[in-house]
């Protein structure tokens, strides 16, 4: 809702650039308009600081994330029910107390800038609640209301403000804010996908705050002139923000314990913001403690910035002895991706000791470390050594792919007598082995079942003309 001071001014009999009542310009301090809105709300209010308290509480306690989830979406309806609000026509008693330049300035403030600092709030109480269950709260919080979580929520909410300003038929108002909101999720989507960290990122956000800024005071109204000075100072009041929440994470970054999860949320937030500096620091600790989830969180930052961790060995090895053997597959992943091999023989036994029940994760990372990590025939040996034992059905399904892996000729015969294998799974298994390891496939070239005799005589016969001699 727009208000024309000039005409205003004329059917109240008031001049131009003047006010209303008494009190001069310290009379706009009392905020009509806002009181007048927020009153209409109070209830609603009311209910999400129920809400608030219930999930801070709630998430202090346990892991659960479904209420979390209702206060968010309560969160989402309350900022539309808001922007309504202050969009639709107040009382004309109170749209008389805004004449003038001045009271221009308090009015847009009233009706657009401090109902997105209200918004920008109560997303900053529901992170603090949301995050309420991390180790460092509520500063581990307060770096992720920094970053912006789920500041898009704003974006959306001022799409629906100049939607309902347009005053525009609902049959057109209502698919040009879906189609706009649909248009800024997807680009948003598209950014992060494409970049994560470094300084697109920081320009990115500093777009979108100088956007969210300059939607929140400007008016249809205005002159170019004055559009302009709001540009100006959206952009002034986005690199301040950015600014601050920079400082904010150095600050905590040197504060906090190294090694610490608040530590690490810092020093990620700091590579996400363009300064990589801690990345290396922090791989250090995961190393040290043996962390590999900790790892996890800060190698994205470290393969965006090409860096690498100066880890020997023993570290290397430190992160991939795992106590969960999924922890190990991650840590695997790592190594591969760094050219790092390990030990195969200890690599071996420490999968036969957590192989021994079926596992749902397929573990191909461990698979490819083990088979780059046999360097010599001593080591493919060992493995056939321990097919042979035949302790776990879970890890000789995991031996046969680590030697299907290897390119050696050494579990051509071994394999090919495991085509006759009662299990079906090991039988196929080893087939599809041979398959990798020679290239030859007797069930499909001669229509025979891969565990007959004539799949074996083939599987020697490629042994004796291309191994042999090796």
């Amino acid at each position: 809702m727009m208000i024309n001071e000039t005409e205003e001014a004329k059917k109240s009999g008031a001049p131009a650039g003047s006010k209303q009542g008494e009190g001069g310009v310290f009379s706009y301090l009392n905020f009509d308009f806002a009181l007048y809105q927020y009153r209409q709300m109070w209830l609603y209010l009311v209910i999400f600081f129920v809400l608030f308290f219930i999930n801070l509480i709630h998430r202090r306690v346990t892991d659960g994330t479904t209420l979390s989830l209702v206060v968010k979406m309560y969160l989402f309806v309350f900022a539309f029910f808001l922007i309504y609000n202050v969009t639709i026509a107040a009382p004309d008693e109170i749209k008389k107390r805004y004449l003038g330049r001045t009271a221009r300035i308090f009015y847009i403030f009233e009706s657009k800038l401090l109902p997105v600092l209200t918004l920008y709030c109560m997303i900053a109480l529901y992170t603090v609640s949301d995050f309420a269950n991390e180790a460092g709260w509520p500063w581990f919080a307060a770096i992720r209301a920094l970053d912006g979580q789920h500041t898009n929520m704003i974006v959306y909410s001022l799409i629906l403000m100049y939607a309902l300003k347009s005053k525009i038929t609902p049959v057109i108002t209502i698919p040009v804010f879906f189609a706009l909101s649909f248009v800024f999720y997807r680009i948003n989507q598209n950014f992060y996908h494409q970049y994560f960290a470094g300084y697109p990122v920081l320009i990115y956000k500093g777009i979108k705050l100088s956007a969210i800024f300059f939607l929140s005071i400007w008016d249809l109204s205005l002159q170019v002139k004055s559009g302009i000075k709001r540009m100006a100072f959206a952009v002034a009041a986005a690199g301040l923000t950015l600014g601050g929440a920079f400082a904010f994470f150095m600050l905590m970054y040197s504060l906090a314990l190294p090694g610490s999860p608040l530590w690490t949320e810092s020093g990620k937030k700091l590579a996400r913001f363009g300064y990589s500096a801690p990345l290396a620091a922090i791989a250090q600790q995961a190393a040290q403690k043996k962390d590999v989830q900790m790892f996890r969180r800060i190698y994205l930052y470290m393969e965006y910035y090409d860096l690498h961790p100066d880890f020997d060995r023993d570290q290397w090895e430190g992160l991939l002895y795992q106590s969960r053997i999924e922890d190990a597959d991650l840590a695997a992943s790592y190594m591969l991706k760094e050219g790092v091999i390990c030990d195969a023989f200890e690599l071996a036994n420490y999968a036969e000791s957590k192989l021994k029940t079926p596992q749902n994760a397929p573990l191909n990372n461990l698979i490819s470390l083990c088979a780059k990590s046999c360097t010599s025939d001593e080591s493919i040996l060992y493995l056939l050594h321990q097919l042979r034992k035949g302790e776990s059905r879970t890890y000789d399904l995991w031996l046969i792919r680590v030697l299907s892996e290897t390119g050696s000729c050494l579990p051509v015969i071994p394999l090919a007598e495991k085509i006759f294998s009662l299990d079906n799974e090991i039988a196929k298994s080893s087939y599809e082995a041979l398959k990798s390891l020679t290239g030859k496939s007797p069930a499909e070239s001669a229509g025979v079942p891969y565990n007959s005799v004539e799949s074996l005589r083939e599987f020697k016969e490629f042994y004796r003309e291309s191994c042999t001699e090796k």
